[in-house]
This record gives structure tokens, sequence and C-alpha cells, in this order.
């Protein structure tokens, strides 16, 4: 396993072809141990194959993990921890990139695909604290380390007495903080905290109807160069077995595409399968002050995942979601 740095000047090797189909795939991904373990599960899925994918990994350091003080907010609207491994892909550095499909922009460069979305962990939320107590039962005025605009705007529709200062680092970093009294609580993805083994007495889940997750929270993403047909042969059998879990992604970010928004800004989408297969998406965007909060629901087949999101955006659209955006990004 090496460290690669995207200002390091390269030399691109050739698109891999049928004809070195032998040589390991090479999976770019960030360093941190949850992007470790998001990694590990798809090895393990490529090494269930027949026959079996063999790989390598890459570890790339985004402008995210170069400057973990910073607000992300303050950095760039997209691609905060993206870019740096699409320049591993673009260079032939690394063959595919795993993601947290949470963290990919609405819409990718014309030169990359997302090629596969394999499984989803739990979407929701979670309230860390030392003691485990539920958001109700915070103090008031209680501070909560998040820099997360949808957190935060959703959030303060239930409690608008709570304070948030945002706050960096990886999951233990910022579980860490709730446990030694630095703030009184975090918000962190379910997933996060399951795939690292940390969902404990001291997390409580925050329900859909409280905090509608982000546009793929949960969801794995693989990223691969367009034109790579070798690799969209690998990692198209391996999506075939996550359908559903691929229209569920799609939906979600069509969302964030026909608002024209970014993974920070106050956006939240969320899809499920029901039980006669039918796909519903919830969407809504709220103020940061807790004081607006729109919502569109809509229900349709699976092969509509895309177009649902569509209309669920036009819906937000027609209630006013551009100008509280637009104030949102003033804010921000």
């Amino acid at each position: 396993m090496s460290t690669f740095n995207p200002e390091r000047p390269t030399v691109a090797s050739p698109i891999p072809d049928q004809q070195d189909a032998h040589r390991p795939v090479r999976l770019g991904t960030r360093g941190s141990a949850l992007a470790l373990a998001q990694t590990a599960i798809v090895r393990a899925l490529l090494d269930c194959q027949s026959p079996p994918i063999r790989t390598v990994v890459e570890i790339v350091q985004s402008l995210g993990d170069r400057v973990p003080d910073r607000p992300l907010a303050a950095l760039a609207s997209q691609g905060i921890f993206t870019e740096a491994l699409e320049h591993a892909l673009r260079v032939s550095r690394v063959d595919a990139v795993i993601h947290s499909a949470k963290d990919l922009p609405s819409t990718l460069p014309a030169d990359m695909l997302l090629v596969a979305a394999p499984g989803r962990d739990d979407p929701r939320d979670c309230l860390v604290t030392a003691g485990g107590i539920s958001l109700l039962d915070l103090p008031t005025a209680a501070t909560i380390g998040t820099g997360s605009p949808r957190r935060i705007a959703q959030l303060r529709l239930l409690r608008p007495d709570l304070r948030f200062e945002p706050i960096r680092g990886n999951v233990d970093t910022r579980r860490r903080a709730a446990l030694t009294g630095k703030v009184d609580a975090v918000i962190l993805a379910a997933a996060g905290l399951r795939r690292l083994g940390l969902m404990d007495r001291h997390a409580a889940v925050l329900p859909i109807e409280v905090c509608l997750p982000q546009a793929g929270q949960g969801t794995l993403a693989i990223e691969i160069r367009a034109a790579d047909r070798l690799m969209a042969e690998i990692f198209g059998a391996l999506n075939r077995q996550f359908d559903t879990t691929r229209a569920c992604l799609f939906a979600e970010r069509a969302v964030l595409a026909h608002l024209g928004a970014g993974c920070q800004a106050p956006i939240a989408a969320y899809a499920e399968i029901l039980p006669d297969q039918s796909l519903l998406l919830r969407g809504c965007v709220a103020a940061l002050d807790g004081t607006v909060m729109l919502r569109s629901v809509r229900q349709g087949r699976l092969d509509m995942a895309e177009e649902l999101g569509r209309v669920v955006a036009e819906e937000l659209r027609r209630q006013g979601a551009v100008a509280v955006l637009a104030t949102a990004a003033e804010l921000t």
C-alpha cells in the first residue's frame, strides 16, 4: 500500500485493456480508517467474483485531508474529498476509486463514470454523547459538533436553542470530542460508526423523520474513467448485485443535480425500496436558522429513479428552494 501525492508529477500509463487483465485492479482510496474499511468491503466483494478479481490499494490524500482544521464550507462547494482521487484516475495511477457516495459532487466530470454502488449501510445520522442521551434530552443551549448545514438546519427545527460548532477530523476524532466533553454531542453517520465497530451505547440514532439523510449517505460509490471498458465490465458485473441500491443513489443524486447544489448545501434526499418494489423518494431544503423547511415526496418504479429525483427537485423549486439555498450560501 502506498501514498499518492496528487501534486507529484507522474507519467500516465495506458488505460487497461483485455491484454493486461491479469494485473491486479488498483483501487484508490483516502487513507482514513473509515475509507480503508470501505475499500476492504469492495475488495471482499471482488474477491468473491468468479474468477476472483485481484486488487491492490493506493492511498490518495484529498484536499479535505490536507487541511483538516478548516471548515468544509470554507474550502469549496464540491469535490473536497474527490478531486485528488479523480486526478489519480486521470493519470492512470489507479483503475478505480472508492468513495462515500455522499462526498461525490452531484454532477461528475465528463471523463468520469459512477460505475457501481455496491451496497448501503444504515443511512441515518447518530447523536453521539458521553451518556448516550437522545436529542430531546440534551440540556438547553447544548453545543453540537457539526459543520453540516443539512444537519444544522434540520436539528434547529426541533431544537432552536441548540448551538453548533464546526468540527473536523476523522470519525474517531469527532466522536472523542463528545466523549471527553469538548462539545456536548456530535452528529455522525451511522454507517461510518457501524463500519468502524463504534455503534455503541454512546450513539443514539436519529429517525429519518427528524434528520433526513444526505444524498448517498451510507452508500459506497465506485468511480472509473468513462473510457475504461475493462473496469466498466468488472464493476458492471458487481453492480448488478445491487441494482436497488444504485436506483436509490441515482434518485437522490438527481435531486441535488437538478437543484444545482453541492454536498455542503442544506439539502437532504433519501430513497427507499417499498415492499411492492417501488421507490419512495423524499427530499427537503431547509433554512439554516430552522425557520423554513421545504419538503417533497414522490413514489414510482425503479426505472424512474432519476426522473423522480427531477420531479422532487422541481417541486422544491416551486416552494422556494432557490431563495432558501441562496441565503444559506451567503451565511456559510
